[in-house]
């Protein structure tokens, strides 16, 4: 039957994401409160997205005219969700972050219950569920993913896609890690691939690619939502790179010093490193106890080089390829409507 989306999209992602944790929570209490907690704990803290990954899935699905079972595509769609709810646990863990969304994460909500909340082994105890729990959603997609009623091709086209994109994002996100460390040279191409691993291909071109899986599109058509995906993923991250940096942490919602503090290798900052003004702030990149003069510092140095401007550029150099790839593909109108105005709302997000 072709998918129905007359309803709210986004009540029917939340309906299903409120399904899974149900019964995932309840099953758990089998094997003790403290379990049962973490989940009813995550399902909270899950809540609130803007669910860009389910809902950019569902409109390509819908503009394909893709036929297939409705509970089986609002799985696949809510399983987007939880794979990026489960790579932002485990980012919150690389980066040592207890905030996001002006609360404190599953991380800080955990740590804060501890009968010692200031303490270290509270900490350890909030991160230790953040990386449990994010193992345990990563395997949930994946085994909700193999269980579609589905026909056996188009679940297995589904599964190589996943595979794909988890293994896409935990190279990337080595890369971000390896290069805040030390371990990885800062070089530009290394930081630009890094950028594009880290985020594009499961948010953007996996969305429209299991849509296209959905449509049993050809080589060609997968190949276009591929190099679009990846281009508008691309421009995404370098823009909430932009926003991190320069932009309001009121807007955003994290910590505004956190990726000065852990020294993240960002576009802007790698570009940054290549004019007189990094001599001037490189001191206070990765220092672990920057405090907000020092921030602004940096942020006014950013400036001064021309680096805010290189990254917008980069932006709006990738969002006028994702028009030039989806004009240029025999992909059908309505699906290069809605990869079009992706991009129309990736570009109207402003630092």
């Amino acid at each position: 039957m072709t998918i129905d989306l007359h309803a709210s999209v986004t009540t029917r992602i939340e309906q299903a994401l409120e399904a899974f944790f149900a019964h995932h929570a309840s099953a758990a209490a089998a094997n003790g409160p403290e379990f049962a907690d973490l989940w009813w704990l995550t399902a909270e803290h899950a809540r609130g997205g803007k669910l860009l990954r389910p809902r950019l899935f569902l409109d390509t699905a819908e503009a394909f005219g893709a036929s297939a079972d409705k509970t089986a595509v609002d799985g696949l769609a809510a399983s987007l969700e939880l794979l990026h709810y489960a790579f932002l646990l485990h980012d919150d863990v690389l980066d040592g972050d207890v905030v996001r969304r002006h609360r404190p994460n599953l991380i800080g909500r955990v740590r804060d219950l501890h009968a010692e909340p200031s303490s270290a082994a509270a900490l350890h105890w909030g991160t230790s569920s953040a990386v449990l729990m994010g193992d345990l959603l990563l395997s949930a997609v994946v085994l909700r993913c193999g269980r579609l009623a589905l026909p056996a091709d188009a679940r297995g086209r589904i599964l190589d896609l996943l595979e794909e994109a988890i293994t896409e994002t935990v190279a990337g996100e080595l890369l971000d890690v390896g290069l805040a460390d030390g371990a990885v040279p800062a070089a530009f191409e290394t930081v630009m691939r890094m950028s594009a691993m880290k985020t594009a291909t499961y948010s953007f071109a996996l969305p429209l690619r299991l849509a296209g899986a959905l449509a049993q599109v050809g080589a060609s058509a997968d190949r276009a939502l591929a190099r679009a995906g990846r281009d508008l993923g691309f421009a995404y991250q370098v823009q909430d790179d932009l926003l991190s940096m320069v932009g309001s942490s009121a807007a955003h919602g994290k910590d505004a010093v956190s990726d000065l503090r852990e020294g993240k290798e960002t576009v802007l900052v790698s570009f940054l490193r290549t004019t007189p003004q990094w001599d001037e702030v490189a001191d206070a990149v990765g220092d672990p106890a920057i405090g907000q003069a020092e921030a602004d510092r940096v942020r006014r140095a950013i400036e001064a080089s021309g680096a805010r401007e290189f990254a917008q550029d980069l932006v709006a150099d990738r969002l006028r390829e994702v028009v030039r790839t989806v004009d240029g593909s025999a992909l059908p109108e309505s699906v290069r409507r809605v990869v079009t105005a992706c991009a129309q709302r990736i570009d109207g997000r402003t630092a």
